[in-house]
């Protein structure tokens, strides 16, 4: 399979927090159904500023978020936590324990950080790879780097998303993906 480019729109591993999201700010408004497409079939990861605010929201503590609403899930060697989905069968999929049909998302106003910036807007791509390269692609973790490394021979990525750039050090990359470094 041939990797192809991603397009350039302005998105680097280094784009600030707050220019990711006015990127992935949706101008289709809010009674647009691509959004809660999205919803239908997963959830985004959150953050760790995204617990406090969440759990406020719904009423709970945050220990009582995690284990009644949240799961754990892994990407790259890193955990994250992010809304359960309601799965039909054994799907690897399902819908956003927040989301309904009447209200779409329950948790708008303080839906995860993920949910924020990987919109249907039109940079939705290169903000889930902005996501994924800041918060699991992990440079301490010869594991991840490897994972990452075997996602880039064959899917693009952004600005700072190529190994040379997570790892300046050549020797130190190369004894990486040697697995001579194995921690």
């Amino acid at each position: 399979m041939k990797k192809e480019e991603m397009p350039y729109v302005g998105i680097t591993k280094k784009t600030p927090v707050n220019d990711a999201l006015r990127y992935g700010k949706c101008d289709k408004g809010r009674d647009c159904n691509g959004c809660s497409t999205l919803c239908q079939y997963g959830s985004g990861a959150l953050a760790e500023e995204d617990f406090v605010p969440l759990a406020k929201h719904l009423g709970v503590s945050v220990e009582k978020l995690k284990s009644d609403y949240l799961e754990e899930i892994e990407k790259f060697g890193t955990k994250r936590f992010r809304p359960k989905l309601q799965r039909q069968r054994a799907t690897p999929y399902g819908r956003c324990i927040f989301y309904n049909e009447q209200e779409k998302c329950t948790v708008h106003g303080v839906k995860p950080l993920e949910c924020r910036v990987a919109t249907c807007s039109d940079h939705g791509p290169q903000l889930i790879e902005w996501f994924t390269l800041n918060f699991y692609v992990n440079p301490s973790n010869p594991d991840s780097i490897r994972a990452w490394a075997a996602k880039l021979q064959t899917h693009p990525t952004i600005p700072g998303g190529e190994l040379h750039e997570l790892i300046p050090n050549k020797e130190l990359l190369k004894k990486i993906m040697s697995y001579e470094v194995l921690r």
